[in-house]
């Protein structure tokens, strides 16, 4: 054999040596990686993901393995809190399986399903919740699993509770129930009635709410000798409650309503206790029961507002980790979120904290407990603006970094020897634009602005010059003045063309503040 034939054939092996090691080195870690997930070990960054992903996500790689790499990036993120992300590749490792190969990973693509699921309802999406736990169910039927299937078909009960069907809730909670006792699973079985109860505790059917709760407490395992129930199972508390004060057996359901105070259900627990008292005309209790169901409520609003607020930047780190450096944008992401919600929950503190002090001074005067309840609901006024106003002040940031933006601001100042934007570049800026500030788009449409005075409006929040405005429009300053006085008329009702862009930020920040509270 020649010598230049024998190099070559030695570099083929060494490089063949060299791919397999990687091969095996790879394989090792998503199995690590896996053993972690199985065993509750959490992540605690995106490394080990973004590394399986960027070496199993070729067509050369089995789809399972691909499955199986955006699934440990999916529970990464998961496990770091940040659920949107981790939705969005749970649904492209989804993408990824082949389900018309007879070797198809099922078990996984059920757990992934299974994990969509979670996030749907953490998220109050009952539709895409109930279609992700069918799912997990067909599959890990597929996959031989079948106490996950039946887990997952009893996790649709809550959804159809949830979208008014309490027919099909019952019809499904009964046969969840007969296939756990089918594999002897009596505990498994009884609990399934947990959310019935409560639908049927709400609706004031307490003929079910008694038989369902007998077989609940007699066969679930939840409770020990004293009648506690298990942590996490608080809202039985408020079923029984209900049953009790539907049945006119108030201090039963007073009893019920104050072990639930101690839980993640306290507004509903302080509410029910006021509902309680006023019916006694107990005025010390209603005082004291209608100002920590004033707290408790507030408290809820703000965890709302937040959770939206993390979920939209969530949404933007994902759109921006096509350009950018994923971990660095995280990185930075992360820790504004948690400077932010430091300051919020330190405000909180400070607002609840003289709420109290105010409350305890002045218990017994009518007057000075108004003036002081007002006081609270102004602060909290104010730490819910402030909100909105760094919301509106990310929403704009991201807007100027676009590079259409960008390009927009360029010609604007003459960067490109007097070049005017093109029809396709007009488009993609309001694309962009409907993206960032959709409330404030859709303000212009309610409001039936002209195509020229949406324009106008635009550049205008953008920082264009009212005569670089004339400039790309091509039409003439005295035009540009004139859009913007009838764009501020019809937004605000006073023609000014000078108070327009004061007009468009009041405008956001109004259509941030009513953006629906979800619970």
């Amino acid at each position: 054999m020649s010598t230049p034939l024998r190099h070559i054939l030695s570099l083929i092996f060494a490089v063949l040596l060299v791919s397999c090691g990687r091969n095996d080195r790879m394989r090792q870690t998503l199995e690590q990686a896996e053993w972690m997930n199985q065993h509750d070990s959490l992540f605690t960054s995106d490394s080990i993901g973004l590394s399986l992903v960027r070496y199993y996500d070729h067509w050369w790689h089995p789809a399972n393995l691909r499955l199986r790499a955006y699934y440990m990036l999916g529970c990464a993120y998961r496990d770091m809190g940040d659920k949107t992300i981790a939705l969005r590749h749970f649904e492209t490792a989804v993408q990824k399986a082949d389900t018309l190969d007879p070797d198809c990973d099922y078990a996984t693509l059920s757990r992934i399903f299974g994990e969509m699921g979670a996030i749907y309802g953490e998220q109050s999406q009952p539709y895409e919740h109930l279609h992700a736990y069918q799912e997990q169910s067909h599959l890990a039927l597929k996959a031989r699993d079948t106490l996950l299937s039946i887990g997952a078909l009893a996790h649709t009960v809550g959804s159809y509770s949830v979208l008014g069907d309490t027919a099909t809730m019952m019809n499904v909670a009964n046969k969840v129930r007969r296939l756990f006792l089918q594999r002897g699973e009596h505990e498994l079985a009884a609990r399934v009635y947990d959310t019935p109860i409560y639908t049927f505790a709400l609706k004031g059917d307490y003929n079910q709410v008694r038989r369902l709760l007998d077989i609940y407490e007699r066969e679930s395992g939840l409770f020990d000798k004293h009648g506690n129930i298990q942590p996490g199972n608080e809202l039985y508390y408020y079923s029984k409650g209900l049953l009790y004060k539907g049945t006119n057996k108030t201090d039963s359901a007073e009893y019920y309503f104050r072990r639930l105070m101690a839980s993640d259900y306290s507004m509903e627990a302080s509410e029910a206790l006021l509902s309680i008292y006023q019916a006694r005309e107990n005025a010390d209790s209603i005082e004291k029961y209608e100002q920590i169901h004033q707290q408790e409520k507030a408290k809820r609003a703000i965890r709302s507002r937040m959770s939206i607020h993390a979920a939209q930047l969530s949404e933007s780190k994902y759109e921006q980790a096509q350009s950018r450096h994923l971990a660095s944008q995280k990185e930075s992401e992360a820790r504004m979120a948690w400077y932010l919600f430091l300051f919020v929950a330190a405000a909180l503190a400070l607002v609840l904290s003289i709420v109290y002090i105010i409350y305890n001074k002045v218990r017994h005067r009518t007057r000075q407990r108004d003036e002081a309840l007002q006081q609270t609901r102004d602060k909290l006024q104010k730490a819910e603006a402030q909100i909105g106003n760094w919301d509106m002040a990310l929403r704009e940031e991201q807007l100027q970094g676009e590079e259409i933006v960008q390009l927009f601001v360029a010609m604007a100042h003459k960067e490109y020897n007097g070049k005017r934007p093109t029809k396709r570049e007009w488009g993609k800026l309001t694309s962009v634009f409907k993206r960032h500030m959709p409330h404030v788009w859709s303000q212009f449409v309610t409001s039936k602005l002209s195509d020229q005075e949406r324009l106008v409006a635009l550049l205008t929040l953008i920082d264009i010059p009212s005569n670089a405005i004339a400039t790309l429009l091509d039409i003439s300053p005295q035009a540009v003045g004139n859009a913007k006085s009838g764009a501020n008329q019809k937004l605000s009702g006073e023609k000014s063309a000078s108070a327009l862009l004061a007009t468009l930020k009041k405008v956001s920040q109004v259509a941030d503040s009513i953006q629906p509270t979800q619970h």
